[in-house]
């Protein structure tokens, strides 16, 4: 059985999640929106930049590392067209959660089967938003 936390009268919050692996994007798909978050689903960074400008998020969870225009490069043309969405940077990598610093607005998390970092990082950035 399902359980999906109700909303008090606000509007779901809409979350981007770019990710290449189509069993990861079902995984986070299923976990954030028993959170009670609407999740809007893109296997590269093209298809991310069609929701972002025609359906803005108010949260993008990115693969650093993923195809089409990599991960970097879609983060920087976000911010170079002033794009204030805050975004988490999902990788495997932990030397990059250590090493890349994005802006003040952007949080690293590693990837991880367990959601429970990602999770809290969301709530942390929503409650600042």
């Amino acid at each position: 059985r399902k359980c999906v936390r109700e909303n008090k009268g606000e509007s779901m919050k809409k979350i981007l999640f770019i990710n290449k692996d189509a069993n990861i994007r079902l995984q986070f798909k299923k976990e954030l929106e028993e959170e009670g978050y609407e999740l809007l689903i893109a296997s590269n960074t093209k298809e991310g930049e069609k929701i972002v400008n025609n359906l803005p998020p108010d949260l993008i969870i990115l693969d650093i590392r993923i195809s089409g225009v990599e991960g970097i490069d879609f983060l920087k043309n976000l911010r170079d067209q002033d794009k204030k969405i805050p975004v988490i940077i999902c990788t495997p990598h932990g030397e990059i959660k250590q090493d890349f610093q994005a802006s003040a607005k952007d949080v690293c998390v590693v990837k991880s089967d367990d959601l429970t970092e990602l999770k809290d990082a969301i709530k942390r950035l929503f409650s600042t938003t």
